[in-house]
């Protein structure tokens, strides 16, 4: 069992429990273990240790590690797709639209089983989203761009393809 004590200071006075092991509960905060103890001009400091109740081991969610993972795959595979390597382009932007939407659909429902179970990695999960998401929309608009360049005006398409040459 704990006693109180009365914690002077110059801006407050309040009360604090007494825990056996040297600890203090004061407002739902653990202070365990005090450092130095020093009295200035009659005030009396003391360094303590300090751990909130909040500060957890809560896993993090696996779902927003594989995000984080899909999404750093895509990057990798638009960046690829610039390489001078003949036919890289087919293969890698494909590639890279296909994880990019995995990352967006990963981090999406990891962001809503970490809210609904209060797990850790939001930040993991929003890094996933926007490296995938954004290169997501630019190959998609890439995608529109090109339908419309065939559909709206395909006799300038014709003559680029008949004098492409590799």
């Amino acid at each position: 069992k704990g006693s109180e004590v009365q914690i002077l200071s110059p801006r407050q006075s309040s009360k604090k429990t007494v825990l056996a092991g040297d600890g203090f509960v004061f407002n739902d905060w653990r202070v365990f273990q005090p450092v130095i103890h020093i009295s200035i001009q009659g005030y009396q400091a003391i360094s303590l240790t300090i751990h909130s109740p909040m500060e957890q081991n809560t896993p993090t969610n696996k779902h927003s590690i594989i995000s984080l993972t899909l999404g750093i795959l895509t990057v990798f595979f638009f960046c690829g797709s610039w390489m001078p390597i003949p036919f890289t382009s087919f293969i890698c932007y494909p590639a890279s639209f296909i994880t990019g939407l995995l990352a967006v659909i990963y981090g999406t429902i990891s962001l809503s089983v970490i809210n609904r179970n209060n797990e850790s990695g939001k930040p993991i999960a929003w890094a996933g989203i926007i490296s995938g998401g954004m290169i997501f929309l630019c190959i998609l608009c890439i995608v529109v761009l090109f339908a419309s360049l065939f559909f709206f005006a395909p006799n300038t398409v014709q003559p680029f393809i008949d004098n492409y040459q590799l």
